[in-house]
């Protein structure tokens, strides 16, 4: 009796092992993108993330951006942002132009990093929460689609330190293609 007690209970700490580990896989596997550039997940509470709307387009590259919230508090206050990966010298009014129609007046939520409380203006990525799901992510949109440049970026501390690298492959895919400003 006894040795059958030990197989069971054997038997149900491998089981209960199994299923913990195949949950945490399933909830990795979600934040997991498959780009080889890393996971997202394990530095995401690393950084702020801000909602609100755009306001105004100031640039190729910078925003005006009035949140409503600062890790779901409500809070009201204007930030300029530069949209981090982009390259503002290059194809700027078409860049400008493109952040005309898919963020003005749109609701929006951004990740990144102030430096001091009392800054006005940070760096980061600009999420789309419109219903138009090829506009997800902007910063890359612009580049998949070959409407932006990228330039490097120092990302500790700014943002997830995977984007640098998952905005190179955004460009190599528009240049592969031959997209936008890689037509040519």
């Amino acid at each position: 009796m006894r040795i059958i007690s030990l197989t069971l209970m054997t038997f149900l700490t491998c089981v209960s092992f199994y299923a913990q580990v195949k949950e945490e896989s399933d909830i990795k596997s979600q934040y997991t993108i498959g780009d080889d550039c890393g996971d997202t997940a394990y530095e995401s509470q690393l950084y702020d993330n801000r909602k609100g709307k755009i306001i105004e387009i100031l640039s190729a590259n910078k925003i005006l951006f009035e949140q409503n919230s600062v890790n779901g508090n409500e809070v009201k206050d204007k930030f300029t942002v530069k949209l981090v990966g982009l390259d503002a010298s290059k194809n700027k009014t078409a860049v400008k132009n493109k952040l005309q129609d898919i963020l003005l007046n749109q609701e929006v939520e951004i990740f990144g990093n102030l430096r001091k409380k009392t800054d006005k203006e940070f760096g980061g990525i600009v999420w789309s929460l419109s219903d138009n799901e090829d506009i997800a992510e902007v910063n890359i949109y612009l580049l998949e689609n070959g409407i932006a440049r990228y330039k490097p970026f120092e990302s500790a501390n700014l943002v997830s330190m995977v984007m640098p690298c998952r905005l190179q492959k955004a460009q190599e895919t528009a240049k592969e293609a031959k997209l936008g400003i890689w037509a040519k």
